[in-house]
């Protein structure tokens, strides 16, 4: 392909595909709308790169937990999220197997951490909790499960006690817990139509994107027609562009520009200042 995709021809590849979409379907609906051609292997590619570089981004400045704009002006950019958390784990195809993705879940806002893994073990909840906290105000104060014993030591670690872990099931004849399964039903309904998770290196940048479209991206009537990144964070950088990928594709391209190449090997963000100058542009 001798041509170079705009920001919004690509958002509009990523919003198309992680709304459940398939490659060869996308490459023609691309056709339609732009007249350009593009094969599936190279929307597959696209998808991948922005979604990495996208996610990149957006764990930085909600770990720096503030943007500095060119007005000096200080927009917060955290997560501010409900006392109540749940976490469950849930079964993915994956080359004729089943792989786990742990998910983590806020009630109040519905926003939403995740990890495909191997296995369901300590280590991988105890990594997932800890970037949940690490990118959070506070701790929650109850995370209810479905009485898996593997999730009782990794949240007393994280949370240093602060935590309560409960187990909390719905009746029913199936014994359905929790208010998280419908989410993930929802969740893995459109990944299959994806038909991405085909390799290691990319089936996990694939769910990663399907969180950010989750969760900055596709609005939800049982949260008022909001997305739960609209909730969670309360200072909006974007008004007109804020949960859609357009604004994830910004944020991806500064980051590439003035983080990404200075970024330092210390994890300490607390002194970091983060100048948007171009990223109105």
């Amino acid at each position: 392909m001798g041509y170079k995709l705009t920001d919004k021809q690509i958002a509009f590849i990523l919003d198309i595909f992680y709304g459940g979409s398939s490659l060869r379907r996308i490459a023609s609906i691309f056709r339609h709308f732009f007249g350009l051609p593009i094969s599936p292997p190279t929307v597959l590619r696209r998808v991948v790169g922005w979604s990495e570089l996208c996610h990149e981004a957006i764990l930085y400045f909600l770990k720096a937990g503030e943007i500095v704009l060119p007005s000096k002006a200080k927009i917060e950019f955290k997560l501010h999220l409900g006392n109540i958390w749940e976490i469950d784990e849930t079964y993915i195809p994956f080359k004729g197997e089943q792989r786990p993705l742990i998910l983590l879940r806020d009630l109040k806002t519905g926003f939403m951490f995740g990890k495909l893994t191997n296995s369901v073990t300590k280590s991988e909840i105890k990594e997932v909790l800890k970037m949940a906290r690490s990118l959070t105000c506070s701790p929650p104060e109850e995370i209810r499960c479905d009485g898996l014993h593997a999730y009782a030591k990794p949240v007393k670690a994280v949370f240093n006690g602060q935590t309560k872990l409960s187990v909390h099931k719905r009746e029913g004849r199936r014994g359905m817990n929790q208010a998280i399964e419908g989410t993930i039903r929802a969740f893995k309904d459109r990944i299959k139509r994806m038909l991405g998770l085909h390799s290691c290196r990319v089936s996990p940048i694939i769910i990663r994107g399907s969180l950010l479209d989750y969760n900055f991206v596709r609005r939800s009537e049982a949260l008022g027609g909001k997305t739960p990144a609209e909730l969670a964070i309360k200072q909006k950088p974007l008004m007109n562009q804020w949960e859609s990928w357009l604004f994830l594709i910004k944020m991806g391209k500064y980051y590439k520009a003035s983080i990404f190449a200075r970024k330092m090997k210390s994890q300490d963000y607390s002194n970091d200042q983060i100048l948007l100058d171009r990223f109105f542009d």
